[in-house]
């Protein structure tokens, strides 16, 4: 398992190995799976772990002064890891843009994505994040 490996070794889950693209391998040969994709039954989710009887946790920012709110935020992170945020003050305007600005960045040639890169020991930029071993299996997508 990644996790215990990296705990024994040592390793910094704040830095990245490079890893190619995955937009570029799809165009430069859709027909090819590197096996580090590949998750056998074991590493795969089952079928009874979602369910649609499950909501993602809603978080009314209108209400994040209450207490009860503060306490749906915490149970959201700690269980679910993300949550819907409503009543946020964001304009429409500004996230249709943003989403719009984004898929723009996506279709960029790879030399220019590149140049926004993750820096070594950071995970904020394009590239995949939290990679910290050759051999660890990865999610299918680019950040």
């Amino acid at each position: 398992m990644v996790t215990q490996s990296v705990a024994k070794n040592g390793l910094n889950w704040g830095k990245s190995l490079p890893v190619q693209s995955v937009q570029e391998m799809v165009r430069n040969d859709p027909q090819i799976l590197p096996q580090r994709y590949i998750r056998t039954g074991d590493e795969t989710p089952s079928p009874t772990t979602f369910s649609s009887g499950f909501d993602i946790p809603v978080i009314d920012m209108a209400l994040i002064s209450l207490q009860q709110e503060k306490t749906k935020l915490h149970m959201a992170c700690q269980d679910w890891g993300f949550f819907q945020i409503v009543n946020h003050g964001i304009p429409e305007s500004l996230l249709k843009r943003t989403k719009k600005a984004v898929g723009e960045f996506f279709e960029l040639p790879l030399k220019e994505k590149k140049k926004y890169a993750q820096p070594p020991d950071d995970v904020e930029g394009y590239g995949q994040a939290y990679v910290v071993t050759e051999d660890q299996k990865l999610d299918w997508g680019d950040l």
